[in-house]
């Protein structure tokens, strides 16, 4: 069995073509028992240079991304991760399905983002190979709501003060913007103003959908933005530059005249750095994550991270019985 299984997997990885993930479900049998170690070795040198592996459920060096089921992990975590959760309540299609709603799914996103993570969302096509309708809607309507607020969730990292409430952060690589995504809950109408403490806005802030500019208020550590008037009844999406970069700019402009300031504010962000990577020893540590040492799939693993989303088109056993 375990040298049928290597062979296959060797087969796999060097006649059919680039692969950018060597993905094994289960956790039922060890890659480390099917000889994964060596195969890794071999293609990542010769056909496929930046392998991502997922051994999944199985800790450890072979693992380059790990992925809870049906879950949401409590706390950020910042190594690459990503949580499976269906889109009805099971794998694969069945009879009957209660779907989650499009605004139930766009925040799980938000918050799965905001702490560092990605989403695999489970989709069963039916016995025919068909997307039902029912399907079909709620992914257009999550798209459509992509379209226009994606930057808030593609290509985005986390930012240390990340939640409060419905309210999730992002942070853009550029080390400069925050977006805020609103939650609105199922059921919900959205309120006149949103709050969230801490990220103190520095200019102005935008709405993504039609770029607006809205009013915001901040006094005693909290943001209050007010919304506009008719909009519709859906998440939301802000972005706008925080204060703590908008002050090291401005320092950094005029350090002839405050260089005294400019001493303070260096010393202020190694403190705020040690702070972070203390968070990040901290979280990696807990969970048993081995950062892989090969630049090429280090790299690959930084693009994976800008994708964000993806659907899972599941068959398995599960159609059988439609059939």
């Amino acid at each position: 069995y375990q040298e049928y299984t290597y062979n296959q997997l060797k087969e796999l990885m060097t006649g059919y073509g680039n692969f950018d993930i060597l993905w094994l479900d289960g956790g039922w049998v060890k890659g480390e028992e099917v000889g994964l170690d060596k195969l890794l070795a071999e293609v990542r040198s010769t056909t496929q240079p930046g392998l991502i592996s997922v051994d999944r459920a199985i800790k450890g060096r072979n693992e380059n991304y790990q992925t809870p089921e049906r879950g949401i992990p409590a706390k950020q975590l910042n190594y690459p991760w990503e949580s499976c959760i269906t889109l009805s309540h099971d794998w694969g299609w069945v009879a009957n399905p209660v779907f989650k709603t499009p605004r139930k799914v766009i925040g799980m996103l938000a918050e799965i983002c905001a702490k560092g993570g990605s989403l695999a969302l489970g989709v069963g096509p039916t016995p025919q190979g068909l997307i039902q309708p029912e399907v079909e809607s709620i992914l257009q309507e999550i798209g459509a709501w992509l379209k226009v607020n994606g930057k808030a969730i593609y290509n985005t990292r986390i930012t240390p003060n990340y939640n409060t409430g419905n309210v999730w952060f992002t942070a853009d690589k550029n080390e400069k913007t925050l977006y805020a995504i609103y939650a609105l809950p199922d059921g919900e109408e959205l309120p006149e103003t949103i709050e969230w403490e801490g990220n103190e806005p520095a200019g102005r802030m935008t709405l993504l959908k039609g770029k607006r500019a809205v009013n915001y208020t901040y006094k005693d550590g909290k943001v209050t933005v007010k919304l506009p008037k008719g909009l519709k009844n859906e998440p939301l999406a802000f972005s706008f530059n925080v204060k703590k970069y908008y002050l090291k700019e401005r320092i950094m402009k005029n350090w002839k005249k405050i260089i005294g300031c400019l001493m303070g504010a260096a010393l202020a962000l190694n403190v705020q750095a040690q702070q972070v990577q203390g968070f990040v020893h901290e979280q990696s540590k807990a969970t048993d994550y081995v950062w892989p040492t090969d630049p090429q799939v280090l790299e690959k693993l930084d693009k994976w991270q800008d994708q964000k989303f993806g659907v899972l088109f599941h068959w398995g056993l599960y159609s059988v019985p439609g059939i």
